[in-house]
């Protein structure tokens, strides 16, 4: 298992077309109509990080056409589909995890605990936790991490009972009702939290790739 992380700078036009180009033709598109520069970017970037972690590790070198989705919307690599892969991004940074079998990843900005959110989304034990703690705005993230990850480990999208799963750090133990899986919370972005759900634990030391090397590869 391979977890990548980079910054998403700000793209000039002609780089934005080059990196534009070697997407899916759908996800072009659906990147296209993003109305913030920003989103774009971020988009970009992803996915650039994305071609660049398969050339690295896997001396894949994908075209756009080589992508597919599966059943609802998750992608997979037409040519290699024991390769599995997940991508994220929030604020400036952008996420991506490479395993051999199915991974979600989530990374979001740290900015405060929102409890309208944790009374929606978190289950009895979650909330037990989230409510008794001196740090909830830590607690809250990583709570929120690990329940999108878990989410995109599925492939099954959004989903309408968050409250019924239980995934929250009790000391150095991730506490779930959820089968099948295993959780590591990564601090490696300051200012954010980011999280890995698979069927083995993620290396905690993520690599982080800089700009230049998403622009020269």
């Amino acid at each position: 298992m391979k977890v990548f992380f980079a910054q998403s700078n700000v793209l000039g036009f002609s780089l934005m077309q080059q990196w534009m180009s070697d997407m899916p033709k759908g996800k072009r598109e659906k990147t296209k109509r993003l109305r913030r520069q920003q989103d774009k970017e971020l988009a970009l970037s992803a996915h650039r990080l994305l071609c660049y972690a398969l050339k690295k590790d896997h001396g894949i070198i994908p075209k756009p056409d080589d992508w597919g989705e599966g059943e609802n919307g998750k992608p997979f690599l037409v040519s290699n589909t024991k390769l599995h892969f997940n991508l994220s991004h929030s604020g400036s940074i952008v996420m991506c995890g490479l395993h051999d079998a199915p991974i979600g990843v989530d990374i979001e900005r740290i900015d405060e605990a929102k409890d309208e959110v944790a009374e929606r989304i978190m289950s009895k034990e979650e909330k037990d936790a989230y409510f008794n703690t001196k740090d909830k705005k830590a607690l809250f993230y990583k709570i929120w991490t690990l329940k999108e990850a878990c989410i995109k480990y599925s492939g099954k999208g959004i989903c309408d009972a968050l409250d019924a799963i239980t995934i929250y750090p009790e000391g150095e133990k991730i506490r779930t009702n959820v089968k099948g899986c295993r959780f590591t919370l990564l601090n490696n972005v300051p200012g954010y939290q980011a999280a890995v759900c698979a069927d083995s634990p993620a290396d905690n030391t993520a690599r982080w790739i800089n700009c230049d090397e998403l622009i020269d590869f």
